[in-house]
């Protein structure tokens, strides 16, 4: 059987990789190296909303090349296309909620743990989708006029030319994966949890039964005295808080009216023969 400790332990790996997973989406959101030149002589890198290629820059005397980077978030229309913009709302919304979802750790202070992961677990697939999407939309954005001055003429809708994937999108990728799978992790520990609960709650006290209110069949020095015909009895819980049923309890034993001299008889017997001084044995 699964214990707490196994589940508390799962969680606290469960929790450190959800900061990873938003490290990993904000990184992701931030950084231009999606796709790139493969020779550093001609140099260039797209990102979501920031593209950076080698430009040349005319002066008075010569002609100098230098590394300029265009794009930024509060201004879309420097964004390339609207492939790359689409793509740059949904992985930043992947970014927000991944953010949201560690602050939301905090939950497991002031809300039930059960609770804590499914809030968490359903922002993490949220962000996950959110991730799925902009790495599908991105590559539709290939047949730009910028892209294919640096890729090279043959490149279009999800064909790279001379260009090639970058680290960013591969971090993208694994972080797809690793939200998907924090997000189900997260909901099976919130199940866990609760099923846990109601098996603690139920077997950390030791209860005994008192059978009352059987229709005329009270329950009389430890036998209930019924048929088993009857009606279904009401069973009512107390706790072993009395100083007989802390110490010498007797089992209670459930026997049909007609029974009841014949079980008194043969317990009778049964100590007339078998007790000695040293034995003291207790039905």
């Amino acid at each position: 059987m699964v214990s707490f400790s196994f589940v508390s332990a799962i969680g606290f790996l469960w929790g450190i990789f959800s900061i990873c997973y938003a490290i990993i989406t904000l990184v992701v959101f931030i950084q231009p190296q999606w796709v790139g030149t493969r020779s550093p002589a001609s140099s260039g890198y797209f990102g979501l909303w920031r593209h950076c290629a080698v430009a040349s820059v005319m002066t008075e005397m010569t002609t100098t090349s230098e590394f300029i980077c265009r794009g930024r978030l509060d201004d879309f229309s420097s964004i390339i296309n609207p492939a790359f913009r689409v793509a740059t709302i949904f992985v930043g919304i992947a970014a927000l909620v991944a953010v949201l979802s560690v602050f939301g750790l905090i939950l497991f202070i002031c809300a039930p743990a059960r609770q804590a992961y499914f809030i968490i677990a359903m922002m993490q697939a949220l962000a996950a989708i959110c991730t799925g999407v902009g790495l599908v939309v991105f590559p539709a954005g290939f047949d730009a006029a910028e892209v294919r001055l640096t890729c090279g003429p043959t490149a279009d809708r999800f064909y790279l030319g001379t260009c090639t994937i970058r680290w960013a999108y591969v971090l993208a990728i694994i972080g797809l994966l690793d939200g998907s799978v924090l997000a189900v992790l997260g909901f099976v520990l919130g199940s866990r949890h609760l099923k846990l609960s109601d098996e603690f709650s139920s077997g950390s006290t030791r209860k005994i039964h008192s059978i009352s209110g059987m229709n005329g069949y009270p329950a009389r020095g430890g036998y209930f005295y019924g048929t088993d015909s009857g009606p279904t009895p009401s069973v009512t819980y107390s706790y072993a808080s009395t100083k007989r049923s802390m110490g010498g309890l007797q089992p209670i034993v459930l026997l049909p009216p007609d029974t009841e001299s014949e079980y008194r008889s043969k317990a009778s017997l049964y100590r007339a023969e078998y007790a000695t001084p040293k034995q003291n044995i207790q039905l």
